[in-house]
């Protein structure tokens, strides 16, 4: 059968920063933490529904997007809605690479159904909604963002990150619900060209 499913294309920082932010994300209690799905810290650059059988065909078309190191700056900690984020500076090329990436998911979207996410207990209608307009949402002049939680972070989150944050693997991962990423499918190596 092929399926619908729920997918996050996404950037993730390397090990030392993701092992910072799993440590504060050990404390969080709320709805967010519900099915025990592991915390994965990620910049999302697109979102949408695709048949399960097109993913490699999308992952070879994002491969060939992907020619230098991503670096990015760390800008601040903020508050949003009822979530902490770990505010990311654009810069020039993430830009053209979101805007590509957008480009390219245009000939896979589909329409969603109820079992897109992986998720058996939850299913909201604003993730539904959000997905689908995820490209209408995107204001390339604001940071980019990674969720924390709803529990306000420990200091040490900030301050024992470098300022320049590198960003070694873009994914594409199935979501899960509140479009959390939960399920790997397939990475790209943003460090071997």
């Amino acid at each position: 059968m092929n399926q619908i499913i729920a997918i996050n294309v996404f950037l993730s920082p390397d090990e030392s920063i993701i092992r910072l932010l799993r440590e504060n994300y050990k404390l969080e209690k709320s709805d967010y933490t519900s099915e025990s799905f592991e915390y994965i810290p990620h910049i999302t650059l697109a979102m949408l529904f695709i048949y399960e059988e097109n993913i490699n065909n999308l992952h070879q078309d994002l491969k060939q997007l992907i020619y230098k190191n991503i670096l990015l700056t760390n800008n601040k900690l903020i508050k949003k809605w009822n979530l902490y984020w770990l505010s990311i500076s654009r810069n020039e090329y993430i830009n053209e690479l979101q805007k590509n990436i957008l480009k390219i998911t245009q000939k896979y979207k589909v329409i969603w159904n109820n079992k897109c996410f992986l998720t058996k207990t939850f299913q909201y209608k604003k993730n539904i909604d959000w997905v689908n307009k995820y490209e209408e949402n995107n204001n390339f002049n604001d940071s980019l963002h990674i969720t924390l939680g709803q529990l306000e972070p420990k200091k040490i989150v900030t301050e024992d990150m470098d300022n320049k944050i590198i960003f070694p693997y873009l994914w594409i991962w199935h979501m899960w619900n509140f479009c959390a990423v939960r399920r790997i499918i397939n990475k790209i190596n943003t460090n071997n060209k």
